[in-house]
């Protein structure tokens, strides 16, 4: 805390913990600091983390307002009766359905066991636009990684409502 300069304007702070990144928030408050912190995707919880003006990272969009994923979530809320929809648990179920999907092509095919031994062949054979809504979901073809995976910065409002601003 001491090491945040008086004339900082953000401070980045990554940790898992949104509660963390609160107590943080509130300590440079507390030490007069004018600093905002911009948290990773690991400090993305409004029920935690909810410091007005503060940042927060993500590699996904609040589904929770996106009508064509109201289905997912109201089979994910059955499933875990009492917990709250987070940032981790959609993508976490659609990287499932790629895998248990690829897994499935790669057993089917003819070459089932050099198939799923290298990977890449089952990945590709599991591009799934049902994923995420209005796109097409692609594995890059030179890395392991998303095709365009795209980030979102939301900004914490005086309420504790994410506000997304990039």
């Amino acid at each position: 805390m001491t090491r945040v300069p008086s004339d900082a304007d953000i401070v980045f702070f990554p940790t898992q913990k949104p509660g963390d990144a609160q107590t943080f928030a509130q300590q440079l408050v507390e030490q007069g600091k004018k600093a905002k912190v911009f948290g990773g995707d690991g400090s993305n919880n409004p029920s935690q983390f909810k410091s007005p003006g503060a940042y927060v990272s993500n590699f996904a969009p609040d589904i929770t307002g996106i009508a064509a994923d109201k289905a997912i979530i109201a089979a994910w809320k059955k499933d875990n009766p009492g917990k709250a929809v987070g940032s981790f648990g959609p993508p976490t179920y659609g990287a499932v359905q790629v895998a248990l999907r690829a897994t499935k092509l790669a057993c089917v095919a003819a070459t089932a066991r050099s198939s799923i031994g290298r990977g890449r062949p089952a990945r590709q054979a599991s591009d799934d636009p049902e994923l995420d809504p209005g796109r097409t979901f692609r594995w890059s073809t030179k890395s392991n990684d998303p095709l365009n995976a795209t980030f979102y910065i939301f900004q914490i409002q005086s309420d504790g409502s994410y506000k997304l601003v990039s």
